[in-house]
């Protein structure tokens, strides 16, 4: 098993089969805003039109109060309205400087990356060539070293461990070493002084 805490979307994409997407992506987006004057502004513009997601009042210890319903003509109470990145409350429903939270779908621009995982795909087998470091018992010395898998088949489990220490997160990439197709070794490892490498 490797432990990586540099997880790019080509590996996963590897380890789940699927392609990467590059392409407009519709993401959910939680704003807290702050009401003025029976009014709020999002940061961004939601998509589709009319009601989002949900908008709620919000307690003073952050939780979610009474929930406000979209309407598409004149606000009561209870209700908002919206027009693009502005919504409209009922007048006196939210106090001056109180706190409203809502969800919302935006649509990103055209370079974000999607990966899948499906249950008709599956990972793949590559030739994995890995690099490190080996410390030697005799002189105590690191050197480096190269570990080749020639037919390594990828597991399709994922697993991420998450820490608020700050530390990266690392993730666990399982391999399992299969026969080549044409040769016999499952793996080699070369370790080299690369000081000696011209």
């Amino acid at each position: 098993m490797l432990k990586s805490s540099v997880i790019t979307n080509e590996v996963l994409a590897m380890m789940t089969g699927n392609a990467i997407l590059t392409a407009s992506q519709n993401i959910t987006q939680r704003d807290e805003l702050v009401v003025a004057t029976n009014a709020a502004n999002l940061l961004f513009t939601p998509v589709p039109l009319g009601a989002l997601i949900s908008v709620y009042k919000l307690n003073v210890d952050g939780t979610h109060g009474n929930e406000l319903t979209y309407t598409a003509t004149a606000v009561t109470t209870g209700q908002y309205s919206r027009t693009a990145k502005a919504l409209t409350l009922f007048a006196g429903d939210v106090a001056n400087g109180s706190k409203i939270v809502a969800y919302y779908t935006v649509a990103t621009d055209v370079t974000a990356n999607k990966i899948s995982i499906t249950s008709n795909a599956f990972a793949g087998s590559f030739k994995v060539v890995l690099d490190c470091l080996v410390r030697s018992a005799f002189d105590k010395q690191d050197y480096a070293a190269q570990v080749i898998g020639y037919n390594c088949k990828m597991s399709d489990g994922l697993k991420f461990a998450m820490s608020s220490s700050g530390d990266p997160t690392v993730m666990d990439i399982e391999l399992e070493l299969l026969k080549p197709v044409n040769g016999v070794n499952l793996m080699d490892m070369i370790v080299y002084d690369q000081n000696l490498l011209t």
